[in-house]
């Protein structure tokens, strides 16, 4: 990551290269856009794994978001409705339906 050196100093943008202040930091730096596009990892062999991991992703997000569904009505029960989801993961846990749980 760049350095901004001059006697000016100033977040924003300049072309493809953002400036910006990190908190607690005293420097002011600055980095080029960079990455594979949307399209080349829906499309690449390289990003095979990724669209893998995507998948997964979005299917574990979308069961988290029906157990959320399901169980609103006991809400009330809990501080928040993630408490919920988390209980029924760790009682999957138990069960051996499922080898670990990330947090």
């Amino acid at each position: 990551m760049a350095r901004q050196k001059g006697l000016i100093k100033y977040v924003g943008k300049i072309g493809d290269v953002p400036h910006f202040k990190i908190k607690g930091e005293k420097d002011y730096f600055a980095w080029l856009v960079g990455g594979p596009t949307a399209e080349q990892i829906l499309t690449t062999d390289e990003f095979k794994w990724t669209r893998e991991n995507m998948g997964e992703f979005a299917d574990c997000a979308s069961v988290g978001k029906a157990i959320r569904t399901a169980f609103s009505p006991l809400k009330h029960m809990f501080r928040n409705v993630s408490e919920i989801t988390y209980a029924f993961g760790r009682r999957l846990l138990g069960a051996g339906c499922v080898s670990e749980i990330v947090t």
